[in-house]
């Protein structure tokens, strides 16, 4: 399997959300992802993308942001929020985590950004996230097809191409 980085811009989403903060494990995150399914589906509500973004990781203490993409406009109720992640620049890899490790994908792109920000490619960061085609814990395609996202704001010196593959 290829990995490879690339500089994009996505979309905005407008998002149904929570925000959790519980002992990182992937029982807490399905839990706080099948709350946002759950009243999706009560709404009638047809669903996108499944965004997992990480906020903080303290003492085995996480806070994270589960989002779904909702492809109707809503608003929030029964503790779940809406909201919109705004279109932005963002290194992207889509692997496979069955066959690639995501812990090694997570340090390659950050020494691919440090890199880059020496190159004048990058001029800053923002946080990491996680977006899914669907319920990765039900959809073998969607697992199969992760993509990490890490926002980005280009130099304006030296920006590179829209899509830049690479470097």
């Amino acid at each position: 399997m290829v990995v490879d980085f690339r500089i994009r811009h996505v979309p905005a989403y407008t998002v149904a959300f929570s925000t959790n903060e519980a002992k990182y494990s992937d029982r807490a995150i399905r839990l706080s992802f099948e709350k946002l399914e759950k009243w999706t589906l009560s709404k009638g509500i047809r669903t996108g993308k499944w965004i997992f973004i990480e906020r903080s990781y303290e003492n085995d203490t996480a806070k994270w942001d589960a989002c779904i993409e909702l492809k109707r406009r809503t608003r929030g109720s029964d503790g779940v929020k809406v909201r919109v992640l705004p279109a932005s620049d963002v290194v992207s890899v889509k692997f496979n985590p069955d066959q690639v490790s995501s812990s090694i994908v997570y340090h390659a792109i950050s020494d691919w950004i440090r890199w880059r920000k020496k190159d004048g490619t990058l001029e800053r960061t923002g946080g990491f996230r996680e977006v899914y085609d669907g319920n990765p814990w039900k959809s073998r395609e969607a697992w199969q097809n992760m993509e990490v996202q890490l926002l980005v704001v280009k130099s304006k010196s030296n920006g590179g191409t829209k899509d830049q593959q690479n470097g």
